[in-house]
């Protein structure tokens, strides 16, 4: 069944799914605070998405609007594509405007973000029946070259979702199967919060390259990975680990969730990331 969706956040992730979900059939709207990257969208019509995805080709917007009432009028799903500190003044400025039977998906959910985001929605009196919930991390690895143009570097297989409480994972996942397949809903939040992977691949590395970025030295993020910096990774993914047998979890290493997401290959996870196929060309 195609469905009306809002997509809110227009930044790399948001204009990927805008367009992703569009050429799939879907209707979508979008929403940015940034109105020239609104009017850019409105003037395009769309948004061209191009690279290592499923499909590619210019995909029609219906709406791309600052004012996010308009945006998520009249849809039953809504993704916020945007990084975790936006969250909860996203609930916020959503919270007058839901309506029974939406479902709010955090794309991705960061650590415990619909927590965060329940807590919001509960401190602005919001009484719309809602489900929440969350993904472990986004379906592309990607940029935005410009505004209307995305580029997919690699496009992921399946990876964790849950809504919140978990007891409504069968009825979203039924939803899902003909919106996002790759959404698995089978598991909880607490699953979905280690399975996202951003903060054991991210700070370190960034940390570990400050000589490169502060002399404005380009280099590609994960093929120019050292192996002292994925040691690092290892380290905390040791940690990552510790906290999944202790809530038992049933986490994958991030060696296994690159090969399980990616169709990854190599025999180290230094391998396996710096040979990726879907991490070519991201800066």
């Amino acid at each position: 069944m195609k469905e009306k969706i809002a997509i809110v956040g227009g930044g790399n992730g948001g204009q990927a799914f805008a367009a992703y979900l569009s050429l799939h059939g879907h209707e979508v709207n979008i929403y940015d605070v940034s109105q020239e990257t609104v009017d850019i969208l409105n003037q395009k019509g769309g948004i061209e998405i191009q690279g290592n995805c499923d499909v590619t080709g210019f995909g029609k917007i219906a709406l791309a609007s600052t004012n996010i009432e308009e945006v998520i009028r009249d849809t039953r799903v809504i993704l916020m594509v945007l990084p975790s500190l936006y969250h909860k003044d996203m609930a916020e400025k959503m919270a007058p405007y839901l309506v029974d039977g939406q479902i709010v998906i955090l794309n991705p959910n960061a650590s415990l973000g619909t927590f965060e985001v329940r807590k919001a929605l509960d401190d602005c009196k919001c009484k719309a029946d809602i489900i929440l919930a969350c993904t472990a991390t986004l379906l592309f690895a990607c940029r935005a070259t410009e505004v209307g143009h995305v580029q997919v570097a690699g496009q992921k297989t399946t990876f964790t979702a849950s809504t919140h409480p978990s007891s409504k994972n069968e009825y979203v996942g039924e939803i899902f199967k003909d919106i996002l397949p790759q959404f698995i809903f089978a598991q909880d939040v607490i699953r979905v919060s280690l399975d996202n992977l951003n903060a054991v691949v991210h700070p370190a590395p960034s940390i570990l390259n400050t000589g490169r970025i502060e002399s404005g030295i380009p280099y590609e993020y994960y093929i120019d990975m050292t192996p002292g910096q994925v040691k690092m990774i290892e380290g905390i993914d040791k940690e990552r680990m510790a906290l999944s047998d202790a809530f038992d979890a049933g986490c994958r290493t991030t060696k296994e969730e690159y090969i399980h997401m990616y169709n990854a290959k190599g025999e180290t996870l230094h391998e396996v990331i710096t040979t990726c196929d879907g991490y070519h060309g991201i800066m």
